[in-house]
């Protein structure tokens, strides 16, 4: 086991618990029994978010405990103490978020086989239906493409929506947090603007954009709420969410997948598949829409691609538009 794939792996363990204990900023004060002073950490990544998303790697932390380490900073021959009190911590919290983690290896191939199932996954039938969710956001969007409306989208990878989603914008914005999706973005669209940041820290000015754009990206945030409460910060008040998502949770979705990407990529690289998914895939379809429901108005919810019965077992593909509250 390398270094990198054990702080990585460590990192994720902290940020799972930072999911039960965090704040907007990540950083929260405990106050139990035996106190905890400061659990402070830093990013870089926002879980991608574009296409099967991105496993996120550490700067670094910083952590110091009274009661439990004693009154003073985290020391290297401590790390070992502090990762089985985190790892207990994580092991006792509610099975709605309990994830089975994959192995290092397998981690290690993710890591360099990501692209190989972005480009899978636009191809064939299940290609079909990926581009169906782009082409029904870019017809919702497209009274936002020829006006001088900021569209800005979140997550946009290698410039999929652009490809295929049917407009061309006249004031649009890429946001990724991995630069080398944008190097290509730029490549593939002369004089597209792209912008390197996290969905956590929108980089705009308050109430300065009129539509938001996130295509197969909410199932992958850790913290979705935060990421809405920036969606919110940033759209004016007349402004629009409009989201697409993969049917997780569904009946439907979880067939194609076993026939299609989990054959391909299992055959392929010998990875189990089911628990890298089950580790990006942090919200269900169901998840998402109940925790866009406390702060956004759903105006419109689209399924793919039988649409006369609108429920996330029979659909593949899920798209909503919504209005701040």
């Amino acid at each position: 086991m390398n270094d990198h794939t054990s702080s990585t792996r460590a990192f994720l363990m902290i940020k799972q618990l930072s999911w039960t204990y965090g704040s907007r900023h990540f950083k929260k004060r405990f106050e139990t029994r035996r106190r905890w002073t400061t659990t402070q950490f830093m990013i870089i990544g926002q879980n991608s978010i574009s296409g099967p998303g991105a496993i996120v790697a550490p700067i670094t932390y910083i952590a110091s405990f009274h009661g439990i380490l004693g009154k003073s900073n985290l020391l290297s021959k401590r790390e070992g103490m502090m990762h089985e009190f985190l790892k207990a911590i994580v092991s006792k919290r509610g099975s709605r978020h309990r994830r089975p983690m994959p192995t290092d290896e397998e981690l290690e191939i993710w890591q360099q086989i990501r692209k190989d199932l972005q480009d899978y996954l636009y191809a064939g039938l299940a290609g079909r239906f990926q581009i169906a969710g782009h082409r029904h956001i870019g017809r919702w969007a497209r009274s936002y493409a020829k006006s001088n409306n900021v569209v800005l989208e979140i997550a946009c990878g290698q410039g999929h929506h652009l490809r295929y989603g049917g407009n061309r914008y006249s004031n649009y914005i890429g946001m990724d947090i991995q630069d080398v999706y944008l190097h290509t973005l730029r490549r593939l669209f002369l004089g597209t603007a792209a912008v390197q940041g996290t969905a956590y820290a929108l980089p705009f000015r308050d109430t300065s954009v009129d539509c938001i754009l996130s295509i197969y990206c909410f199932e992958h945030f850790r913290h979705l709420p935060i990421c809405l409460e920036e969606i919110r910060r940033v759209l004016k008040s007349d402004g629009e969410l409009l989201v697409g998502l993969p049917a997780e949770g569904g009946f439907l979705y979880q067939v194609g997948r076993w026939l299609t990407s989990k054959r391909h990529m299992q055959r392929k690289y010998g990875i189990d598949y089911g628990a890298i998914v089950r580790w990006e895939h942090w919200n269900t379809f169901k998840e998402v829409i109940q925790t866009v429901k406390e702060q956004f108005h759903i105006l419109e919810l689209k399924f793919i691609p039988f649409p006369f019965f609108p429920t996330v077992h029979c659909n593949t593909i899920g798209c909503f538009r919504a209005r701040p509250i």
